[in-house]
């Protein structure tokens, strides 16, 4: 017999594809993603899962895996096809369920393919059995949420603290052991599925860093990252978590809500254009715009540079050496252009981005001090030396 229980599953509202989401370590589904199911029952019927000893799920009787929960949530889905989401240890379940199952879409929200260290769980696990849950709120409490967030929702807050301090202790436990042992980095290109991941700049349980490592190894997936967001994302920015996951895996344009605004784009691809171009350039270029091409200014922002240029494809590789060969796409079309002055400013910031040269080789060469990508493998010319895209020692 499992010692993982039947887990309880609560409607949250909506009608459409079924979409079962799941809690962090220590809340439940209602109280995490309360609000954030508003914002996506008008494309999914919303049903949330609860963890042993949380919420509406009985204790678990003995000791348990995250696969042995992603098989338990697997069994709420009934024979229909679903999606499902989840936050920390809830995200840790999706992905479990991504990988062995042939969900739909799955939102990974806060999470990782491997969450912290097998240590530091059995620590929390030992804590939380000799003083119970409430050791461990005031913890919580620094590191759950981003800054000014208990001040500005301290109710939504509050909900979540004291569901934690009455939180059955051996369940928790028990959960944290069970991701003391969860690990699935090696399993990552199996995915076959769409996944957005989630993650909040403030995050300091999961770093976003760990997100991104799934994003770039699975076919399907993109990253966002909500600021100013800790590490529960559908309580904090519920309108713009619920915007993400029906953007992305239904494939249908982002619904703005408050958290998520046509201007954070546009402020994001902003930042992106003025790392690869400069900012005297940029500066030069917003001066002389005239009414007649600012909304040209404004698509290029909002699309090419916020939607675009700011994926984790174009940030990934040491010293951002993917963003760095798109950018010489750019830099070939403006000379055609002959649109010179721009060459010469989007070459500096490419050669600013170069790490030194190395003995290593790689198909990339460096030509008086600019970087040509992509070039045949052959010996390097008296004026050119070869680079590594991996820094040195």
């Amino acid at each position: 017999m499992s010692p993982v229980p039947t887990l309880a599953g609560t409607p949250l509202g909506g009608r459409g594809p079924r979409l079962l989401v799941g809690p962090a370590l220590g809340t439940s589904a209602a109280t995490l993603w309360a609000r954030c199911a508003a914002e996506l029952a008008d494309h999914f019927e919303v049903i949330g899962w609860d963890l042993p000893g949380h919420g509406g799920s009985a204790p678990a009787a003995g000791p348990f895996t995250v696969g042995e929960l992603a098989e338990s949530v697997r069994a709420l889905a009934g024979d229909r096809p679903f999606f499902c989401a989840g936050d920390s240890i809830g995200g840790a379940v999706a992905l479990q369920l991504l990988l062995d199952h042939r969900v739909a879409g799955a939102g990974l929200v806060c999470t990782g393919a491997k969450i912290g260290s097998p240590e530091s769980w059995r620590e929390r696990a030992a804590l939380v059995r000799a003083e119970g849950t409430k050791a461990v709120v005031a913890t919580a409490a620094q590191t759950w949420f981003g800054p000014g967030f208990t001040d500005r929702e301290p109710n939504v807050a509050g909900a979540l603290l004291d569901h934690l301090a009455g939180t059955d202790d051996a369940s928790y436990a028990w959960a944290c052991e069970a991701l003391a042992g969860f690990d699935v980095t090696g399993r990552l290109g199996q995915a076959r599925s769409p996944l957005v991941a989630i993650g909040g700049g403030y995050d300091t349980r999961t770093p976003v860093d760990g997100l991104r490592e799934i994003v770039e190894q699975v076919p399907d997936g993109r990253l966002a990252v909500l600021d100013p967001v800790g590490h529960l994302a559908p309580a904090e920015a519920p309108a713009a978590t619920a915007a993400l996951i029906v953007g992305y895996l239904l494939r249908r344009p982002l619904r703005i809500g408050t958290d998520l605004t046509v201007a954070d784009v546009r402020d994001a691809g902003r930042r992106v254009r003025r790392e690869v171009l400069g900012d005297a350039h940029v500066d030069r270029t917003l001066d002389r715009v005239t009414t007649f091409d600012r909304p040209f200014q404004e698509l290029i922002e909002r699309f090419a540079w916020g939607s675009v240029w700011t994926r984790p494809r174009y940030q990934s590789g040491p010293s951002g050496s993917v963003r760095i060969d798109a950018g010489l796409w750019s830099a070939a079309a403006m000379a055609a252009a002959t649109r010179w002055l721009t060459v010469a400013i989007g070459w500096r910031a490419v050669s600013a981005l170069m790490p030194p040269c190395t003995n290593s080789v790689s198909p990339s060469l460096r030509i008086a001090g600019f970087r040509v990508a992509h070039l045949p493998s052959s010996p390097p010319g008296p004026q050119a030396s070869w680079c590594s895209t991996q820094p040195s020692g």
